[in-house]
């Protein structure tokens, strides 16, 4: 079901503003994600070109369409399966937009390296007794299926991936989630490394 969205309306300032309600369906979902229930609004500040205001609208009325959709399409489970190239290529995607939130203020390198310690520190709750009994020598053990399948829910959280997928659009079937995560995984520790 799709539904459209007023023009934006100009205050008497000359600014160009608009709201979009949330649809109750998905509002425990989307404050979740974005930290908004009820409504989402934009503004062009006076003085903004025409053609930059009609541009900047219409990219935030996609923006708002494409979230609730692929809310509402991961509540029906219509999701979109993804090859393991598809899976990764998607992965990769993700690790460009999580370093750019982080650019411009990344915070103390200390805070990273603890991100890491605190990923391999979870990832550790489901390795093999081996791996938990002697010092850490390498990551080899975090590709193993029941370390990967235990960490995904902790690697979704920590990486906003369902907030990553709702700005593009994107349900996922369980499949094609478990081969996204694992390569977040992946793309996640070396973003930490990064900083």
């Amino acid at each position: 079901m799709g539904f459209v969205l007023p023009g934006p309306k100009t205050t008497k300032s000359g600014a160009n503003v608009s709201r979009q309600v949330i649809p109750a369906d998905v509002g425990d979902e989307y404050e979740r994600l974005y930290g908004k229930r009820w409504e989402e609004r934009w503004r062009a500040e006076p003085g903004t070109p025409h053609a930059e205001r009609k541009r900047l609208y219409g990219e935030w009325v996609a923006e708002i369409a494409r979230r609730i959709e692929a809310l509402r399409a991961e509540k029906r489970g219509d999701g979109i399966n993804l090859s393991h190239k598809d899976a990764l290529a998607l992965a990769g995607d993700w690790y460009s937009w999580f370093v750019e939130r982080h650019e411009d203020d990344p915070g103390k390198p200390e805070t990273w390296e603890t991100g890491q310690w605190l990923i391999i520190d979870d990832m550790l709750r489901y390795a093999p007794d081996h791996v938990r009994e002697e010092p850490i020598s390498d990551l080899a053990w975090t590709r193993d299926p029941e370390v990967r399948a235990g960490i995904r829910p902790v690697i979704a959280d920590r990486g906003d991936t369902a907030q990553f997928l709702a700005n593009r659009g994107v349900a996922l079937t369980n499949e094609a989630r478990a081969r996204f995560l694992d390569g977040v995984l992946d793309n996640y520790i070396a973003g930490l490394a990064r900083s």
